[in-house]
């Protein structure tokens, strides 16, 4: 076990600290061990994971009184790319409560997953993906997930 030392003073540079830590000739049991070179099973190499499981599915679950989690998985492509306003893809997350919009996030899609501030505790709240088009009409990518 490695012991830890005050620093100490060196005396060429005025008498500042020379190390902030010193721990002298202990520092050879802190070597690393060595790493096996046995051939790694089968199941450790399966693959990259999908991007998407094409599930369509959106969680929505209070994380704690103050914060929202939602994930989701949707398929992205099948969504119209010349139908968004300002031409440019952008994907939103809308938190509503009470049938008013609570929040409303800007998400990257490949993020699959975000926390949103819960305004109030002990309220309920419904989460929905999607889109404005050119006119600025919402256009939900399916149905609201909801917590309490």
């Amino acid at each position: 076990m490695a012991q830890v030392r005050a620093p100490a003073l060196d005396s060429e540079s005025g008498g500042e600290e020379a190390h902030k830590f010193d721990i002298g000739s202990q520092a050879q049991d802190c070597a690393p061990a060595a790493v096996s070179s046995a051939p790694a099973p089968a199941f450790e190499d399966l693959g990259e994971l999908p991007s998407t499981y094409h599930e369509d599915v959106l969680y929505l679950v209070a994380r704690d009184p103050h914060w929202l989690f939602c994930y989701w998985d949707f398929d992205w492509a099948r969504v119209p790319r010349g139908d968004f306003r300002g031409g440019v893809p952008q994907f939103f997350l809308k938190i509503t409560s009470g049938g008013v919009e609570a929040a409303l996030v800007e998400i990257r899609p490949e993020a699959r997953n975000w926390y949103v501030p819960a305004g109030k505790p002990a309220t309920t709240y419904a989460a929905e993906l999607g889109w404005f088009d050119k006119a600025g009409t919402w256009h939900g990518m399916g149905p609201p997930a909801g917590c309490t």
